[in-house]
């Protein structure tokens, strides 16, 4: 009886022993399984297949071509230079009609008549005259039609740089002094008469005149001649209309006095 009790003993203590934990080996155990197990460094992956919540794949997003190819910066670059091209035989077109106009109109402006205005002085002292010629300068004639001349005094003001700085902006032309004939003057011609002044005209007013020749007073000749030349038309297709405008300074001296260029802007033009 003893032996079988002892038997049952020696049993349930080895079966103890096989089901326990490979934790709870003794030490000498572990390290030996350690040095026989090979090593694994390597990742292991997982995949995890969800069937269930899987998306439906979705189609690639096209992409929008790029323009950076070689063929197509050579078309940008060839555009580029055509237009540039363009660009500068348009100025040059342009520039050349631009002189081909000056030559032409300096051409016209040499060969058109331009007249030109004179004074001279006649008579003696006491029958002072100053007579206003014209002049034509150029190579074709001109045809006169109309013309106007007249005589004004203003105050010398102190302090004026010119005496022709108190004249009015523009000359005060008007229709009762109007020279009303028409003629034709021809290049190298002897000048023709315009306007004729005669001192008489204001020096019967005697206070007047004591000023002009105390210099307190300033007389002008002034006017304006309207004609027409056989080269140039206007937009109608008329002869067009040129003017020169004229302006002189009476200055008192003894023992004659004297007429010179003079005038505003608005007194001396030519066109």
């Amino acid at each position: 009886m003893k032996r079988l009790l002892l038997f049952a003993a020696i049993i349930a203590a080895s079966a103890g022993n096989l089901s326990g934990s490979p934790d709870q080996s003794p030490p000498a155990h572990k390290q030996e399984v350690a040095q026989q197990s090979p090593a694994n460094t390597s990742p292991v992956t997982v995949v995890i297949e969800n069937a269930q919540c899987s998306e439906p794949a979705s189609s690639p997003t096209p992409k929008t071509p790029e323009g950076n190819t070689s063929a197509e910066w050579v078309l940008v670059i060839v555009g580029l230079i055509t237009c540039g091209v363009i660009g500068w035989q348009s100025w040059e077109t342009r520039r050349a009609a631009k002189a081909a106009l000056l030559n032409a109109q300096a051409l016209i402006n040499a060969e058109r008549p331009w007249i030109v205005m004179t004074a001279k002085r006649t008579g003696t002292e006491n029958t002072d005259e100053f007579m206003i010629y014209g002049e034509v300068q150029g190579r074709s004639p001109a045809k006169i039609i109309s013309g106007w001349g007249d005589h004004i005094t203003i105050p010398q003001v102190q302090g004026y740089k010119a005496s022709s700085d108190g004249l009015p902006d523009e000359p005060p032309y008007n229709s009762e002094t109007a020279l009303t004939y028409e003629m034709l003057a021809v290049p190298g011609q002897t000048p023709f008469l315009v306007y004729a002044f005669r001192v008489s005209h204001i020096s019967s007013d005697v206070e007047l005149w004591r000023r002009i020749g105390a210099f307190e007073e300033v007389l002008f000749l002034f006017g304006r001649l309207i004609y027409t030349d056989i080269l140039t038309k206007d937009s109608n297709g008329k002869p067009t209309e040129h003017e020169t405008r004229w302006c002189f300074q009476y200055t008192p001296s003894k023992p004659e006095g004297m007429v010179t260029k003079a005038g505003k802007p608005a007194y001396n033009r030519y066109t």
